[in-house]
């Protein structure tokens, strides 16, 4: 707020109550100098997660085939050995050990991925919501995004040795994204819910 209309702005709150004068107040004409800075900083900082989330999708598609397999076979590794500790399956022996380590694999990729694009959806999410994106349209354009995004990730990866792009990957990434956009959508609802209850 400039100073100049401090004053005014005081007065807006005394006479039209504190909510309405605030948002008042918070209209451009009141909004100058370092605020308009502020407001741009901001909306700039939202956006610095969602890339830094893409910067880490792109450097795990830049891996070449041994070592993107590499590191989900050490994951599936991990896994069969805890649950083996625990009692929940017992492998007759090393070979069945391995095939159960191979089949987790695929799972386990796809599971990774998901994962990551849900995360970037709803970094996208807060990035277009501090840019004043509001109602359905900030879903919708979430989504696409994400849809772009993995297409991309896709094309990337069709220059990658040992890794290939598909289209059903794309898919499976962006309903990564959606499953991020029913969970927003139902913790919304439901806070709106407990506000409701509480007034």
């Amino acid at each position: 707020m400039c100073i100049k209309h401090a004053d005014t702005c005081f007065m807006h709150i005394f006479l039209r109550g504190q909510r309405t004068g605030l948002q008042i107040c918070l209209q451009p004409d009141y909004a100058c100098g370092m605020g308009i800075y502020m407001k741009w900083l901001i909306r700039i900082a939202a956006w610095i997660p969602a890339i830094v989330m893409a910067v880490m999708i792109g450097s795990f598609s830049g891996q070449d085939g041994n070592e993107s397999q590499g590191l989900s076979n050490r994951v599936a590794e991990c896994i069969v050995l805890t649950v083996e500790k625990v009692n929940i399956v017992s492998p007759e022996d090393d070979y069945e050990r391995q095939r159960m380590i191979e089949d987790l694999q695929f799972p386990i990729r796809k599971c990774a991925h998901m994962t990551e694009y849900a995360v970037f959806t709803c970094f996208v999410l807060i990035g277009f919501y501090a840019c004043g994106q509001r109602g359905a349209m900030l879903y919708v354009m979430g989504l696409a995004v994400t849809f772009l995004y993995a297409s991309s990730d896709e094309i990337h990866q069709l220059f990658i040795p040992g890794r290939s792009g598909q289209f059903t990957d794309v898919l499976i990434d962006t309903s990564g994204g959606l499953a991020a956009i029913l969970v927003v959508l139902a913790a919304a609802a439901r806070i709106r819910k407990h506000n409701d209850t509480n007034t």
